[in-house]
């Protein structure tokens, strides 16, 4: 409920100029402790393939990396001469960020390990390796098999609207097996009120 509100107050806040997503930014940020001038993920001069790097996508890349420094208990003293670059890839190497999303979600691999759910826009950018997750790599993710699985002749973009319409396969058996052992399946009716 806190994320709800915390996402409801940040939506809320916006420049004048249109850009939720820079206020955004400028609140997550400040809230981490580190300046505007503080962007981890440029000083790695490197290139994501597959991925058009706007300005909000700039923003959020740099943002992410930052929250991942954070974590590891180094770069927040907003000193990014202070860092390696070979201790900045090891900090995000397992790192997926779904760019379609606004900051104010957090739509990045947390601490825990655990990627959000994608939706049928999510656009995934692993920052280990540095590329886009592709669309069938998704459908992977949530359990299909790369061996039977066979995409026809369509685009992309309608298999990454595909993708985000599924769900991890072991997460559906888990809900099922849990709404049997609650009995929401019994189908016995005694007309006993309880």
């Amino acid at each position: 409920m806190q994320a709800v509100k915390e996402a409801s107050r940040m939506t809320s806040n916006n420049t004048g100029d249109g850009s939720q997503w820079a206020a955004q930014l400028k609140e997550l940020r400040a809230d981490l402790g580190v300046s505007k001038a503080f962007q981890p993920f440029d000083s790695l001069e490197r290139v994501i393939v597959g991925l058009q790097v706007t300005p909000r996508v700039k923003g959020i890349l740099n943002w992410v990396v930052a929250t991942k420094l954070k974590e590891a208990q180094l770069g927040v003293a907003d000193r990014p001469g202070k860092v390696s670059r070979a201790f900045v890839l090891g900090c995000i190497d397992k790192t997926f960020i779904d760019v379609s999303q606004n900051p104010c979600r957090k739509a990045y691999t947390p601490r825990h390990g655990t990627n959000h759910t994608m939706t049928t826009v999510t656009q995934l950018v692993h920052l280990g390796a540095m590329r886009v997750v592709l669309p069938a790599e998704q459908f992977y993710f949530q359990g299909h098999n790369p061996g039977r699985v066979q995409f026809p002749d369509v685009s992309n973009k309608t298999l990454r609207e595909l993708a985000g319409e599924g769900m991890f396969l072991g997460s559906l058996g888990t809900l099922v097996w849990a709404l049997h052992l609650l009995g929401a399946f019994n189908v016995e009716d005694h007309g006993d009120a309880r």
